[in-house]
């Protein structure tokens, strides 16, 4: 079975894939950019092989993250290695017996007639304004020294675009700072200010 994860970063697509394992009682076998590609000719396509090799001897469930480096849209291909490196992702999938994962945060990158592929393609959106304060709730509230006013609430499941890698990126931030002076107001700014940054939406000022 294979699997197509997309989405915006930190939604949580490659959280998902371990749950994934975890829940079936697998390994899973993660293979990033850096450990396929080869600036030798031929080499690529053998690490793309000896992946699913692996996989199918072990029985862990095979995990490309980054899927647009590995299935380069074939109609725009300026050189025979863009075409070579999908073809042979594609011809390990018609005879992979297990499960394997691809997670792409560039839907459009990806060759478009390998989609049909891919027996379920999954998006990962972002938060709903009920998750933002789920999550504040659960890992943010606790840390500042005051109590979360009504209007703040507010503003927090206003935040557009929000997804859990935010959140864990400001509960890191907050690490750093004197535990008596953290305020929400302070945590809610970062959070407005992370999605301003990282996805080009309009910040929040106070």
């Amino acid at each position: 079975m294979a699997l197509l994860l997309y989405g915006m970063p930190g939604t949580g697509k490659s959280e998902f894939v371990y749950y994934a394992g975890n829940a079936l009682g697998k390994e899973v076998l993660l293979k990033r950019s850096s450990d396929i590609q080869s600036k030798w000719v031929g080499d690529t396509e053998k690490n793309i092989a000896r992946a699913f090799e692996e996989a199918q001897e072990s029985g862990s469930i095979l995990f490309f993250d980054e899927a647009d480096t590995f299935l380069f849209p074939r109609a725009e291909a300026q050189r025979s290695w863009e075409i070579s490196h999908t073809n042979e992702i594609l011809t390990q999938l018609e005879s992979f017996k297990g499960i394997v994962f691809f997670a792409t945060n560039d839907m459009e990158g990806l060759d478009h007639a390998a989609l049909r592929r891919f027996k379920f393609k999954i998006e990962f959106r972002p938060l709903t304004p009920e998750g933002n304060l789920s999550l504040y709730n659960t890992l943010l509230k606790g840390l500042a020294s005051d109590e979360l006013a009504e209007e703040e609430t507010r503003i927090i499941k206003g935040i557009k675009n929000l997804t859990p890698g935010d959140f864990a990126v400001v509960k890191d931030q907050a690490l750093f700072m004197e535990p008596s002076s953290i305020a929400h107001r302070m945590l809610i700014a970062a959070l407005a200010n992370d999605v301003k940054y990282m996805k080009g939406a309009k910040g929040m000022g106070f």
